[in-house]
């Protein structure tokens, strides 16, 4: 995986871990700042690296993620549930983020080396004719060549 990908699933587990943190005081500074390091991984990954397909889910759901805190922002709510609900949401969390990332470690892509032999690499496209053939179709009935 690359640096910035680990970037976004770090930045996704702090995010997750601030669910322990209630929602009012200093806890609200601290889920901001997490969702506002989820919002700058992403855009960073998206801007530089661009998203591998392993990491699509991860790089969704940080989207909704940041976009639900900042939704939550601007709405003044009280300490929402007690500590073992808070512990439960980030557990749920931890989890997510998890199985968000597993793709990146089961199915990493092959960096393969940069070829060095003499001959060109590609592909080519070769079309065989045999007269014959054409003109047994030709002789058919309705038969085109």
């Amino acid at each position: 995986m690359l640096v910035l990908e680990w970037l976004l699933i770090a930045s996704l587990a702090l995010r997750a871990g601030a669910a322990l943190v209630p929602r009012t005081g200093p806890g609200r500074r601290v889920r901001t700042g997490a969702a506002l390091a989820v919002a700058v991984a992403t855009g960073l990954l998206v801007a530089v690296a661009g998203v591998r397909w392993q990491l699509l889910p991860a790089a969704l759901v940080a989207g909704v993620v940041v976009a639900l805190d900042l939704a939550a922002a601007g709405r003044s709510s009280g300490p929402r549930g007690s500590a073992r609900g808070r512990a439960g949401r980030a557990i749920a969390g931890f989890v997510a983020v998890s199985l968000l990332a597993a793709p990146g470690w089961v199915l990493p892509v092959p960096r393969l080396p940069a070829p060095t032999g003499p001959h060109a690499v590609g592909t080519d496209t070769f079309e065989f004719a045999v007269p014959v053939a054409e003109a047994a179709i030709e002789a058919l009935p309705g038969g085109e060549a």
